[in-house]
């Protein structure tokens, strides 16, 4: 019976955590940034908290559809997607940024086995504002 107890223990506490994931950009200075619009992203929210983390560590961001305009040095992409258990949380979500098509920096947010996680609540902004500052510790 300890030992049903210790693993059904093991096996919610496994069941609780969130993870993430932060590759910092080596770039000494990044000015600009191009987003790709993520059209399978329907939180109309996210893109702007994106184009917030950026400016808010002194980057241009701006958003485009379609191929990448010239003079994108700098440009990303994403994927998000948010769940419901009382109320809508963020789920998973992905940032990739690249230089000139090479992958230089990613941010990744993981609640999906968050399922006992109070920390899963909460504003898209205070789950990404620690991560985009680590992303830029290096720049």
């Amino acid at each position: 019976m300890r030992k049903a107890a210790l693993a059904l223990g093991l096996i919610l506490l496994a069941s609780c955590s969130i993870n993430d994931r932060v590759d910092p950009l080596p770039v000494a200075k990044m000015t600009k940034i191009c987003l790709k619009t993520n059209e399978a992203v329907h939180m109309s929210g996210f893109l702007p908290e994106l184009i917030h983390q950026f400016e808010r560590h002194g980057v241009k961001a701006t958003s485009y559809n379609g191929a990448r305009p010239k003079g994108c040095r700098y440009h990303g992409n994403y994927v998000a997607r948010w769940t419901w258990d009382m109320a809508m949380y963020l789920n998973f979500a992905e940032i990739k940024i690249y230089d000139r098509g090479k992958q230089i920096g990613l941010v990744e947010y993981d609640a999906r086995v968050a399922q006992f996680h109070i920390g899963k609540f909460g504003t898209t902004r205070s789950k990404l504002d620690p991560l985009f500052d680590r992303l830029f510790a290096k720049g």
